[in-house]
């Protein structure tokens, strides 16, 4: 009889039912918001498929969703969610749900002849890459190489695009262990990348350079515990001044009839010895990260665990946040005003610069990583996704409303390899809107990890 009420008190607990209302912001997954009632055991893959028979979809094969309760990723069963989140299974229950984000299928490998320890990307589709052979290389958003630029003495540690306003005609700017920085232009139309100005005036490896909004100054930072700002904006365009060049020698040649000497037209490079501003940061032991998002404020991370913000006209630090461990990298996110970092003690961190109390700042850490996290960026099309990579060779995808990374890509983690960069690329050229992942390694190879929505975007041109 005892036994007999134990099975009947758990059938009743299994078929225990809370009423729920199902919405989207995606009008094409879109059920009804009529309220209905489901099982309390049911957790992510059973509301799947519910939200599958409300849509009259069948088949294993479908697409699981994501799903939150009052911005918060819904882990395990109803009945525990509901209980953690000290809600009432007496009322109606507003559930949010979306496609879920699985890890890519498609990758691109583009080897280089050393470590890649540095990438970024554009909407253009392109990719510059820097790497330990000394080289800086732009790639095709086919993963093929258009160009490779050199003239760095040591390995390249950060690059950055300047302008992408002209899809033929681009620049970008590399830091290097040189001690120097490089800007380069890229002629998309001749495949060529040329050198325009070389910036010397670091004492120390340049760890990071970021462009300003207006793409007219440069940020740089180093070892040597400085950060300096740069003038780019009268700098001549070598495309520009080469094609004039061109012009002049045939003019001449005309002149002078058809059998006139051949003169190639050496490659000019400016030399500049002066920044416009420099300032020494106390006690940082070393700038490895400078970020230059919005035109009145740079953030910066070093290796004395601290975030400072800078107020562009002054280079005064207005504010400063103690982390718990050294910096190797950072993100602002222009969508929500968050801070993503990177910390050797393998943590991902999450910081509100908005809030007045410093204890309070930090949102939210995210432990996954094994080792030290090497880069993290934050999705231009989203504010609450972003990605890291570490030296325990993965690459991580993150959803900040929940702990646990969408996905991981661990290409290197068999290998031992490192993971050192990363960087999101679109192609709205092409109409494909969706950004991938770009990461870079000590396997001296690029990889480009395209989405699942890059991927059904192009099978649909």
């Amino acid at each position: 009889m005892e036994s007999e009420n134990k099975n009947n008190n758990k059938r009743v607990k299994e078929e225990s039912k809370v009423k729920v209302k199902f919405i989207t912001n995606d009008p094409n997954i879109r059920v009804t918001d009529t309220p209905i009632a489901v099982p309390v055991r049911l957790g992510r893959l059973g509301l799947s498929e519910v939200i599958h028979h409300l849509r009259e979809e069948e088949g294993e094969t479908s697409k699981p969703f994501d799903f939150l309760i009052n911005g918060k990723f819904i882990r395990t069963t109803l009945d525990k969610h509901i209980k953690n989140a000290n809600l009432s299974e007496e009322q109606i229950i507003t559930i949010e749900y979306l496609e879920a984000i699985t890890e890519p299928k498609r990758e691109k490998e583009c080897q280089h002849d050393d470590w890649v320890s540095c990438v970024d990307g554009s909407n253009f589709g392109l990719v510059v890459s820097g790497s330990y052979d000394l080289g800086v290389r732009v790639w095709g958003y086919d993963g093929e190489l258009i160009s490779t630029g050199t003239g760095h003495l040591a390995g390249v540690k950060s690059v950055c695009w300047i302008n992408d306003k002209n899809a033929d005609n681009l620049s970008f700017v590399s830091a290097s262990m040189d001690k120097t920085l490089r800007v380069w232009n890229f002629n998309k139309s001749q495949s060529e990348i040329k050198a325009l100005a070389c910036l010397k005036e670091h004492t120390g490896t340049i760890e990071s350079v970021y462009v300003s909004p207006d793409a007219s100054r440069i940020v740089s930072g180093s070892m040597d515990s400085t950060i300096k700002l740069w003038s780019i904006k009268d700098i001549p365009n070598q495309h520009a001044t080469t094609s004039n060049a061109i012009e002049k020698s045939n003019s001449k040649k005309r002149r002078l009839g058809a059998n006139a000497a051949d003169s190639t037209q050496p490659e000019i490079i400016h030399n500049i010895t002066e920044s416009l501003a420099s300032v020494t940061v106390p006690n940082s032991q070393g700038v490895t990260v400078v970020n230059w998002t919005t035109q009145f404020q740079m953030l910066s991370g070093s290796m004395d665990s601290k975030i400072r913000l800078w107020d562009v006209s002054t280079l005064v630090a207005n504010d400063t946040i103690s982390t718990p461990a050294p910096l190797t990298d950072l993100d602002y996110s222009m969508e929500s005003g968050l801070i993503v970092t990177a910390h050797k003690d393998r943590i991902v961190r999450i910081w509100d610069p908005r809030s007045s109390d410093e204890t309070k700042s930090q949102t939210q850490s995210l432990i996954s990583h094994k080792t030290w996290v090497t880069s993290v960026n934050w999705n231009p099309s989203s504010k609450y996704h972003c990605c890291s990579t570490s030296h325990d060779g993965t690459v991580k995808y993150w959803d900040i409303r929940t702990k646990i990374p969408l996905f991981t890509i661990d290409t290197l983690e068999k290998s031992k390899d490192k993971v050192l960069s990363s960087t999101f690329i679109s192609n709205k050229i092409k109409n494909i809107n969706d950004y991938s992942i770009v990461s870079g390694g000590t396997d001296s190879k690029l990889r480009i990890h395209y989405s699942d929505k890059q991927e059904q975007q192009e099978q649909q041109q």
